[in-house]
């Protein structure tokens, strides 16, 4: 009697190694821009320079292509965690939502991912770095009273930050 096979690869999706569909906290949605507000300890600046304007015109074009990160607050509006340059281009083409992911992280675990998330910018001042590191170690490591904080200019122009427990 023949034992009936059935092959382990069942849709294009298992064949190309594709993802599942996004569930849960990696859903994206449309947020409208007037519901969304700013990370209130949000140490990094948001300038209106030529990047920006190139941003604009990036998403003019093309649209959002990497959503932003929020999560829900208690009155159900959102608090932009990752993503406040992304939310002002959108102002600034006359959009009226931003692609969000929405997830659920606690005030500290936000502060966490917002400076790593920033930390991954191709472009930031080394003020912004040693601000937003030293909010982050203020908020996790509170009895320590004093740091030493220097930088290093390396040869391409950019920085090596260090921060020390005082």
């Amino acid at each position: 009697m023949a034992t009936e096979i059935k092959p382990a690869i069942q849709t294009l999706d298992d064949l190309f190694g594709l993802p599942a569909a996004p569930s849960g906290d990696m859903q994206i949605h449309q947020i409208p821009l007037d519901q969304i507000d700013p990370f209130p300890e949000h140490p990094f600046q948001v300038r209106d320079d030529e990047a920006m304007q190139t941003m604009v015109e990036s998403i003019t074009a093309l649209g959002v292509l990497t959503p932003a990160v929020a999560r829900e607050k208690e009155d159900g509006r959102y608090e932009l965690v990752s993503g406040h340059r992304r939310k002002h281009a959108c102002e600034l083409a006359g959009l009226d939502a931003l692609p969000v992911i929405v997830r659920e992280m606690t005030h500290d675990e936000a502060v966490v991912f917002m400076v790593e998330s920033n930390f991954q910018r191709e472009a930031i001042l080394p003020s912004e770095s040693i601000r937003g590191r030293l909010d982050f170690y203020k908020k996790t490591e509170p009895d320590v009273t004093a740091f030493h904080i220097w930088a290093e200019k390396q040869s391409d122009g950019t920085f090596d930050i260090y921060i020390a427990r005082g």
